[in-house]
């Protein structure tokens, strides 16, 4: 009868230790978090368990010298909950049992050592050996070993080393896993580390949640002697004499068996390729926000600084550290508070799988080599050129960033190599400043293709036949033009520019690597040019020195004055912003920055204004990212939600319902997005994403109506009192599975492929991919999907674009600008190059598109008309900067020539903008129909136009 109720209860421990295990799908991953086994063997189910333990007519004193209640004790004394639920778990026997209690539980000395190994016999992982003499059967002992990894949970101490002889006996504490990218020696990943296993060794504690940190394996090689390698790592990644912050942490290591390595660190929001490139492409927009980038710059330049001259060995002598692969996707961006309560991004070196350690005599050059990474580690993938639009790459993969002497057959790398790959990242980072991530491609560009590069992507031109190494053109060029467009602004920001470029080009890019400037100078530069850019004033009126009334009224050809309305208002803002968004019927705006949303509606304008002064409009909501490890990605907005991703260390998507105040912070179970559009009904949401299947990368489309996405939230974030959502609040949905009704579309492209992504109807979604170089010498394609959510076909047309006297093979700026129709389902009008005009009906594939040259101008932005009759189009004359509305003629047929009328000029809008625009027929203030339009401007300032329709423009 007691074997039956020790049954029972097994069964009843086994299902409630397995229904809690982490990853319990997957019998090689399924693990138990520390404090598992105590939650399920408490104390009353112990006393029960020990009474079905009693041979017939026994008490457990006599069998066992204690009373329940004092086994129960002792077990909570000895910390033997992990030991005993592997016994139970993996259902050793009731003789097994009763031997655990009797040897572990009820005698007196304590601990009980392990003959063979000297260890305690309890704690996991047990050696079978010492199971052995516990259990004296070997049956036992099998099934005790094939259960105890899940038990035997490894924990991971903040800035020590822990060793794992084989994962056959422990388990790794990973809730997800996600792949990052590659290293020069390992592979970097997103690990979600489980509540209870990270140590802070610092306090004795536990971390109380879920924590995410980033972790990079090596493969190591024999000449790897574990603690002395690590010891030096942590040196270079903390420094020796102090901290800084522009290196990046070590959270601790993990060595499995002899050849699996890992570190911990903290988790960035992105690289600074991704940052520039990819999360935030828009232009910096005042000399405000310049200056913060400049300043995170300064920041990079110290934490060189202090590789190079601050380090110190274990006997106080200076050291120094060759970082020796410098570049942006090594530079890792984490977000912090500012000293006055503001953002600060602070750049971090990462990457160190090239450096190099070498002591340094004081007073004296470089002495002897302490260690060189390079032989501790094998390596996984040759240095590669930075990522590029284009998938170009470096032949033979020699790095963008790399210095003359990197090439050379002695390669005589010193400190001053890695100022040379400084400066190079510096000349980007003024690209940035200046054009976005258009212009770190378009120099990207510049420099593969010149005559000289010989395809080969670098800061110098190789010489070749026995020449020496020369100056790359383009970075002198390019310089240049950075100038002179700052000059275009303002003189103040041409000096800044000028001091900081000239000086690169002629103490820090040198040849000659005995002729460069240390990284203290550049250190002081840089501080020199952060105070020019500080000290500027705002650029108040970036196209003349005219002053615009918040009404201009200004006359087209041939058009009565009366006609045409144009409202403006000021949005002033310091901070840098990197998109703006309206609804589908233009009655709300967003503009976002890395950590904040900004929501306009008729509640934001002023009740009055004064003659002659643009009015200020104020937020009617502001939604703030509370978490610094993640940034805003892609923002969509209807007059119902407001839906918004996010990128960084955490992924999540954040549905905000504007009609009831109900938020919402959801995690599912899906890659990162990319793009993401709202249907005009505010029904449907609808991403791309990014995927991973076979190795190879695609993206993918996923469609899912918005209420079912919400509708099992268990709770739902606080909303504000004032209308505003304010900072973060508790709250969030943690979907494992997916809405019923979602769907799932695969793409024969990467996510950052999809460069566009909308609704034109409710029942329509339009993509369009990054052009494509084709085989053809003159063309370039354009390939547009349709997905009709009525009938889910996906119609896919290539439009060939001829290059019109232009290099092909930049596909850089090619597609500007697209409009669906709105009466005629499946077809679409986009502009090519600024130029060309394109009609193409999608329902029929392999049909040609109509095409037209529009002459004298330069378009930018289209909307369709309510009757596809005419296209407003945003654009500039030629030998103008000046923004107009225009209206455009629908060609029916190649004969059909496109005819364009200026309707009316945008105050303060220049070509280089950034902004979006819609049709509407509900205005703010009155009826009929108009434009709205919202402008990130290159000035601090932001605008929203209104344009009030004569009643024949918009509908015949």
């Amino acid at each position: 009868m007691a074997s039956e109720t020790f049954d029972n209860l097994c069964n009843q421990v086994y299902w409630q230790l397995y229904n809690r295990l982490e990853r319990k799908d997957d019998p090689n991953l399924r693990f138990a978090t520390n404090g598992t086994a105590e939650k399920v063997l408490h104390n009353d189910l112990l006393i029960r368990l020990f009474q079905s333990l009693l041979v017939a007519n026994n008490t457990a004193v006599q069998q066992f010298g204690l009373a329940e209640e004092e086994l129960a004790e002792r077990v909570d004394d000895r910390e033997l909950h992990d030991f005993l639920a592997v016994l139970l778990f993996a259902s050793c026997g009731i003789e097994a049992a009763r031997r655990f209690t009797k040897k572990l539980v009820a005698r007196n000395d304590w601990p009980l050592k392990g003959r063979f190994t000297g260890q305690d016999t309890h704690r996991l992982p047990a050696s079978r050996e010492d199971l052995l003499h516990l259990f004296k059967d070997s049956v036992i002992v099998d099934k005790f070993c094939s259960s105890q990894a899940c038990f035997s949970t490894v924990v991971i101490h903040n800035r020590q080393e822990v060793v794992v002889e084989s994962l056959s006996s422990q388990r790794l504490p990973y809730l997800e896993e996600e792949e990052l990218g590659s290293g020069s020696f390992g592979k970097v990943f997103k690990v979600k580390i489980a509540k209870g296993h990270f140590k802070d060794t610092r306090h004795g504690t536990l971390n109380a949640t879920s924590m995410d940190v980033a972790r990079k394996d090596y493969i190591t090689t024999t000449q790897f002697d574990g603690q002395d390698e690590r010891n030096m790592m942590e040196r270079i990644l903390t420094g020796s004499t102090r901290k800084c912050e522009n290196i990046l942490g070590n959270f601790g290591s993990l060595r499995i068996g002899t050849n699996s390595y890992s570190l911990f660190m903290p988790c960035a929001i992105c690289d600074l390729s991704d940052y520039m490139t990819k999360y935030h492409p828009t232009r910096p927009s005042s000399v405000h926000e310049k200056a913060k980038i400049v300043l995170s710059a300064k920041g990079l330049a110290e934490g060189l600084d202090f590789l190079h001259n601050e380090m110190k060995g274990p006997d106080q002598q200076d050291m120094v550290c060759y970082h020796m692969d410098l570049k942006p996707s090594n530079i890792l961006i984490f977000r912090d508070t500012a000293y006055d309560g503001g953002i600060r991004y602070v750049w971090k070196l990462s990457d160190f799988g090239m450096a190099r350690v070498k002591y340094r005599s004081r007073g004296q050059t470089v002495e002897r080599e302490e260690m060189d990474f390079n032989s501790a580690f094998l390596q996984r993938i040759k240095p590669e050129a930075e990522r590029s639009p284009s998938g170009t790459r470096n032949r033979r993969g020699e790095g963008t960033y790399l210095p003359p002497e990197s090439l050379t057959s002695t390669r005589t790398m010193t400190t001053a190599s890695d100022v040379w790959s400084l400066g190079c990242v510096l000349s980007v980072v003024f690209a940035y400043l200046e054009d976005g991530g258009e212009g770190v491609e378009n120099y990207q560009l510049r420099r593969l293709r010149h005559a000289d590069s010989d395809g080969y992507d670098r800061f110098f031109v190789r010489g070749r036949r026995f020449t020496p190494n020369k100056d790359h053109p383009e970075v002198h060029k390019t310089h240049t033009w950075l100038i002179n467009k700052a000059a275009q602004r303002q003189a103040e920001e041409m000096h800044a520019v000028h001091f900081m470029l000239r000086y690169l080009e002629n103490r820090v890019l040198v040849l000659d690597y005995r002729k460069r400037d240390g990284v203290k100078t550049v250190k002081e530069k840089l501080a020199q040019t952060y105070t020019y850019f500080k000290s500027m004033p705002p650029v108040e009126n970036h196209l003349t020195g005219e002053h615009h009334t918040w009404i201009d009224r200004t006359r087209s050809r041939g058009t009565p004055l009366s006609h045409w309305q144009v409202d403006s208002w000021q949005l002033s803002s310091t901070e840098g912003l990197k998109g703006c968004e309206i609804s589908p019927r233009g009655d709300l705006v967003a503009y976002w920055s890395d950590n904040q949303i900004r929501l306009y509606n008729e509640l934001s304008l002023p009740p009055q204004v004064t003659f002659g002064e643009p009015p200020v409009v104020s937020p009617a909501a502001e939604y703030t990212l509370g978490l610094t490890d993640c940034i805003w990605k892609s923002v969509a907005v209807t007059d119902r939600f407001l839906i918004a991703s996010t990128t960084g260390a955490v992924f999540q998507c954040y549905v905000y319902d504007l009609v009831f105040i109900r938020q919402y912070r959801i995690t599912l179970q899906l890659p990162e997005i990319s793009r993401l559009a709202i249907s005009p009904d505010s029904r449907i949401m609808a991403c791309v994403m990014q995927s991973k299947e076979e190795g190879q990368e695609c993206g993918s489309v996923f469609i899912v109506p918005i209420e079912e996405l919400i509708q099992e939230a268990p709770r739902q974030m606080t909303p504000s009192t004032q209308g505003s959502s304010g900072t973060e609040s508790e709250g969030s949905l943690s979907r494992r599975g997916l809405p019923h009704d979602s769907t799932t579309l695969k793409l024969d492209w990467s996510a950052s492929d999809i460069t566009y992504i909308s609704f034109p109807t409710p029942d329509e979604v339009y993509l369009i991919v990054q052009p494509q170089i084709t085989a053809r010498s003159r063309e370039n394609e354009i390939p547009i999907i349709h997905l009709s959510l009525k009938t889910r076909p996906r119609l896919l047309q290539t439009v060939l674009v001829r290059s019109q006297g232009v290099d092909p093979g930049n596909t850089v700026g090619l597609f500007t600008a697209f409009t669906a129709f709105r009466q005629q389902q499946s077809t679409c009008a986009f502009i090519a190059r600024e130029k060309q005009l394109y009609i193409q009906n999608l329902a029929y594939p392999g049909t040609t598109a109509i095409e037209n040259s529009i002459k004298n101008y330069r378009v930018l932005k289209l909307v369709m008309d309510w009757n596809d009759r005419k296209i407003f189009a945003l654009g500039t004359p030629s030998g103008t900067n000046r923004v107009y509305l225009l209206e455009m003629t629908v060609p029916q047929s190649e004969v059909d020539r496109v005819t364009v009328t200026e309707l009316v000029s945008l105050p303060d809008l220049s070509q280089d903008d950034e902004f979006t625009q819609v049709l509407s027929s509900n205005s703010f203030q009155q009826g009929g129909d108009y434009i709205l339009i919202a402008a990130l401007t290159n000035a601090s300032r932001r605008w929203i136009y209104r344009i009030s329709l004569p009643d024949s423009s918009a509908a015949t």
